[in-house]
C-alpha cells in the first residue's frame, strides 16, 4: 500500500542519516586532528547553546546559576559535543533530565543528571572507549562512539569530564571548563 511504501522510505531515510552520521564520526575519530577541533573557534555562550539544545525535549530542565560572570567558552560551536551527553541522558531515562550550569572557583561547571538505567560501576572506566556500550544498553540504539567523541573534543578545549552513576538510579556527568 501507499502507506507501507511511505513508512519504508522514511525508515530508509532515517537509517541513511544514521549511517552517514556514524561514518562522519568514525572519520573524525580516526583523524585525531586537534587542528580541526581548534579551528573556527569563537566565544560561545553556554546558556544560549543549552537553551537551543533543550528546546528539542520537554523533559529537560535547565538551571542556570547566575554568577555575575558571563558563561562563555572559546570553542568551535559545531564541534562542542555536549549534545551527545544530553541525548544519552534523555535516551536512557524516561524521567526528567536536569541540566545545571554554575561556576565553581574559576571554572564553569555543566552538570547533566538523569534518573535512568545507570551504568554498572565496573564499566564506568570503559564508557569513553570507542565502540564500548554498557552491558545494560542492549535495548537502546547506539554504536558506542558518542562519548569517546565527546571526551576527545572537550579535552581539546581543556575541559574535563567526570561521571558518577548508580544502577536504576541514574547518571551524573559533569563537564568542567
Amino acid at each position: 500500500s501507499t502507506g507501507e511504501y511511505i513508512e519504508a522510505l522514511q525508515r530508509i531515510s532515517s537509517e541513511s542519516k544514521r549511517i552517514s552520521n556514524l561514518i562522519r564520526h568514525l572519520l573524525f575519530l580516526s583523524r585525531q586532528d586537534e587542528e580541526l577541533i581548534k579551528s573556527n573557534m569563537e566565544a560561545m555562550s553556554l546558556p544560549d547553546m543549552l537553551n537551543d539544545l533543550i528546546k528539542m525535549n520537554e523533559r529537560i530542565r535547565f538551571h542556570h546559576q547566575e554568577t555575575g560572570k558571563v558563561a562563555t567558552v572559546k570553542a568551535n560551536p559545531y564541534l562542542l559535543k555536549i549534545k551527545n551527553i544530553i541525548d544519552n541522558a534523555c535516551k536512557y531515562s524516561e524521567k526528567e533530565v536536569d541540566i545545571t550550569l554554575s561556576q565553581k572557583d574559576q571554572h564553569l561547571v555543566l552538570e547533566i543528571k538523569d534518573q535512568g538505567i545507570g551504568i554498572p560501576p565496573e564499566e564506568i572506566e570503559h564508557i569513553f572507549q570507542s565502540f564500548y556500550r554498557g552491558s545494560n544498553t542492549h535495548d537502546y540504539a547506539g554504536q558506542g562512539i558518542g562519548l569517546s567523541l565527546t571526551l576527545k573534543i572537550v579535552s581539546a578545549y581543556n575541559a574535563r569530564l567526570e561521571i558518577s552513576s548508580e544502577i536504576e538510579k541514574g547518571t551524573k556527568v559533569r563537564v568542567i571548563f
